[in-house]
């Protein structure tokens, strides 16, 4: 997991997701609603909504956004995270804790940890 998340406001657009993303070198943003995660944006929906002829300038995260946001509990496994992740076919999941996003698990995280299980 990793544990520094990039969070961004629903009303953030496509722009400040995708220089959010490159910036931390990370392929996802949690946005952040009054109420706290409301859902997460990947590099995957941008370029959805630009092949669609989005505005980057002027159309938000929260228009493009996976919603509901998917999360796991910190207490998870790397066999619940997988399989959720090839159930959904999806390649990031933040991780909670007590209610709040404390990181996110992604497929290179499990990839790593499997490799270094079976090939160290």
């Amino acid at each position: 997991m990793r544990t520094e998340t990039n969070f961004l406001d629903p009303e953030s657009t496509l722009r400040a997701a995708a220089y959010s993303m490159v910036g931390q070198g990370v392929g996802a943003v949690v946005v952040l609603g009054p109420e706290g995660p409301t859902s997460i944006v990947t590099e995957k929906d941008i370029v959805r909504a630009l092949a669609d002829e989005a505005d980057p300038d002027s159309v938000w995260t929260a228009d493009v956004a996976s919603d509901p946001l998917m999360a796991l509990e910190s207490a998870s496994t790397i066999a619940e995270a997988t399989r959720l992740m090839v159930k959904d076919r999806i390649r990031y999941i933040p991780v909670k804790a007590h209610g709040e996003v404390v990181g996110v698990v992604t497929v290179d995280d499990i990839l790593a940890a499997l490799g270094t299980q079976w090939f160290d």
